[in-house]
């Protein structure tokens, strides 16, 4: 249940009881969407129900569990709290990546629900009417209690390279489609990262600010100022320039499609609601679309850590790496209910016949769930279908605890290397 609050949150929580009877209704988990409060339950109300918050700001004396999904940086982790854009509760049918360098032709510009500093009229009146902005399509998203409707709608009639679009329920339709967009750092701009739309932003309150900031500072946005810039001759060779940095906003596409992604709500649900199933697990071979999926785990602190390559890979070396992998066989990646859990690959020696090169990785969020396990398991299963007889190798540091009882669980052999850091399992698999 979700449900957004303005007055004291628990005479509210109240008012949800008497319509809910949570033992009736199994009702174990309330989410609340408010930036004002610090979250206290009454202790007989917190044993029977999880709390969760959705908030901007980190709350350290609520006793709720916090979601914040504006805080860029995709692997933070904080104890119990969910406070990572990893985490957004965005759930978009639509899974395109477009690597391209784009030529800048459709804009879409929108400032959310109200719009209270006038930004979209502004913009419109001051920069964009010009005719230096001609040659561009601009797509003008109004939102329900947007006060300037009618001005906006009188500034450009006949102009036929605008086009409005009135109280949009469903913005990806509109977001697939477009080259740049413009507006604030809110729940849209989260649905604009997920499609690897660059954005400029332009804050109207001060927790706006702080977060466009940050996505400026991280090269995920551009931030052109607050809500009292001047919108002016300098104002439009900013965005002139903008609209032909066709490097600088190639970065900007990327790192959009990496500060987010497409599984937040259900990797919220599953770590802090439901259990995994693990009859309901299953092991697909990998896709083109999983790039960045792949990406994020090479790159994981943790898994860095532990990796034997042990360094940060740029996405130009993935990709070209991705590209050529994905041609060859047993090449897997781990899912429950669409949620990606961990990968697993097995690369076949060059000098051996029958030796495969085994490396696997979990997902941050479930480790500890024997999924290490699982992986190998249903990777050597599916490779028996192909191979009658094969030996797996697998290097893994000494410090790596977890993975060595992982294997040593299945039953590999371990032998010492020439590396004092690494160890070497092996073990020979055979069709019945």
């Amino acid at each position: 249940m979700k449900t957004n609050l303005s007055k004291n949150t628990f005479e509210e929580i109240n008012i949800i009881k008497s319509l809910f009877d949570f033992n009736k209704h199994n009702i174990n988990s309330i989410i609340i969407d408010t930036n004002n409060y610090c979250l206290k339950p009454p202790n007989k109300l917190s044993k029977k129900i999880n709390f969760f918050q959705i908030t901007d700001k980190y709350k350290r004396n609520s006793n709720a569990t916090l979601l914040n999904q504006n805080i860029f940086d995709f692997y933070n982790k904080s104890s119990d709290h969910n406070l990572s854009s990893r985490f957004a509760l965005i759930n978009n049918k639509v899974e395109q990546h477009n690597f391209k360098k784009n030529n800048i032709k459709k804009i879409c510009i929108s400032f959310g629900t109200v719009d209270s500093k006038s930004l979209t009229y502004k913009l419109i009146k001051f920069i964009f009417l010009n005719k230096d902005f001609n040659k561009y399509e601009f797509f003008i998203i109004l939102g329900q209690y947007n006060n300037d409707k009618k001005k906006i709608r009188s500034i450009l009639n006949k102009k036929n390279n605008f086009k409005i679009y009135d109280n949009i329920n469903d913005l990806s339709r509109i977001y697939k489609n477009m080259d740049l967009a413009i507006g604030n750092c809110g729940l849209s701009n989260l649905e604009r990262l997920h499609f690897g739309i660059p954005s400029i932003l332009i804050s109207s309150n001060f927790l706006q600010k702080k977060i466009s900031q940050d996505l400026d500072s991280k090269k995920i946005c551009k931030y052109f100022g607050h809500y009292n810039i001047k919108f002016d001759g300098n104002l439009k060779k900013k965005f002139i320039t903008l609209f032909n940095a066709k490097h600088e906003l190639f970065k900007l596409k990327i790192n959009s499609y990496l500060s987010i992604d497409n599984f937040g709500a259900l990797r919220f649900i599953y770590k802090n609601i439901l259990s995994l199933n693990h009859k309901e697990i299953i092991l697909r071979n990998s896709k083109y679309k999983d790039i960045f999926i792949y990406y994020r785990w090479a790159n994981e602190p943790m898994a860095l850590k532990q990796s034997i390559i042990n360094r940060t890979i740029l996405f130009n070396e993935h990709l070209k790496w991705f590209k050529s992998r994905l041609k060859k066989k047993f090449m897997y990646i781990l899912y429950h209910n669409k949620l990606p859990l961990g990968q697993i690959r097995l690369d076949k020696i060059h000098h051996s016949r029958y030796e495969y090169l085994l490396d696997y990785s979990v997902d941050l969020d479930f480790r500890g769930k024997g999924l290490g396990k699982t992986l190998i398991i249903l990777a050597t299963k599916k490779m028996l279908l192909e191979i009658k007889t094969f030996t797996i190798l697998a290097y893994v540091k000494i410090q790596n605890s977890s993975s060595r009882s992982v294997f040593i669980n299945l039953g590999y052999s371990e032998y010492p290397t020439k590396k004092n850091n690494l160890t070497l399992f092996k073990k020979t698999y055979e069709k019945n």
